[in-house]
């Protein structure tokens, strides 16, 4: 649904968008996904999530995303070494409903980057609140990253090595959830950054059955397209499958998504 998630329905990867939908999960979810990229690209994620009665939610997860396979070569041009990158994203999520209509969410993580030589560390926090404006329409607001860095020593690289904080921007988003007929949903995420970089997102998706959901929407300019389906994986666990395609910017090829959530 083209990356939307600010105010969308609560599921496993929720907290992502926004930790004020926590409180709306009504069962377990063990979550993963993982994304083919090309460019020796990498992204994944495994996460766990569930309610907490009587009016909150709590998640945890660890995301993983990097470059593998980057050629060092020499000044004449030969190939020297093989270095891989990584970042990773380890999130606690906690989101609590107060009053009737008005649900608050905070995302606590800590940072990890590896640059071969260089190991950058930080920590960082989002915050999230979500109206329930009206039956199936709701709207979120976010603001990502707030205090969010890497720190890094590079010392022990550079002769005239020293302490640096590479600080991230913060994104403030906001989005809107609406569904029709109990089939036919619509939603759109707007984002804007204290580096006046901004983004959008919107997607639709119909149920067709109770098994197969259609999904297609914009990622900031890139046309996505995927579907849903649900099975039985047990007496009290049922599984959620996810596919979604991304048609990316000239030169980097298409992204395939896919998603597993066990619920119980």
């Amino acid at each position: 649904m083209g990356n939307t998630g600010i105010a969308s329905d609560p599921d496993g990867f929720s907290f992502y968008y926004n930790p004020a939908s926590l409180p709306l999960l009504e069962r377990k979810y063990l979550s993963l996904n993982y994304y083919f990229l090309t460019l020796d690209r990498f992204f994944h994620s495994a996460g766990f999530s569930m309610p907490l009665k009587p009016s909150a939610g709590l998640s945890i997860c660890w995301i993983s995303a990097g470059v593998k396979n980057i050629e060092g070569r020499t000044l004449s041009g030969l190939i020297d070494e093989i270095y891989n990158t990584s970042e990773n994203a380890f999130y606690v999520s906690f989101g609590n409903k107060f009053f009737n209509k008005i649900l608050l969410g905070i995302n606590v993580k800590i940072l990890y980057n590896d640059l071969v030589e260089v190991k950058g560390k930080g920590m960082g926090a989002d915050l999230g609140i979500l109206f329930l404006a009206g039956e199936d329409f709701r709207i979120g607001l976010v603001a990502k990253d707030l205090g969010s860095s890497y720190s890094y020593n590079t010392q022990s690289v550079f002769e005239r090595g020293s302490n640096y904080i590479d600080k991230f921007p913060v994104i403030y988003k906001a989005g809107v959830y609406k569904k029709f007929f109990e089939k036919l949903v619509f939603a759109i995420d707007g984002g804007y950054s204290d580096k006046e970089d901004f983004v959008y997102h919107i997607g639709t998706s119909y149920l067709f059955s109770k098994i197969l959901e259609i999904r297609m929407g914009v990622n900031n300019g890139s046309f996505t397209a995927g579907f849903g389906t649900q099975y039985k994986a047990g007496e009290r666990i049922d599984l959620n499958l996810g596919y979604a395609i991304i048609f990316g910017i000239a030169g980097e090829g298409e992204t395939h998504v896919l998603s597993w959530q066990f619920l119980f």
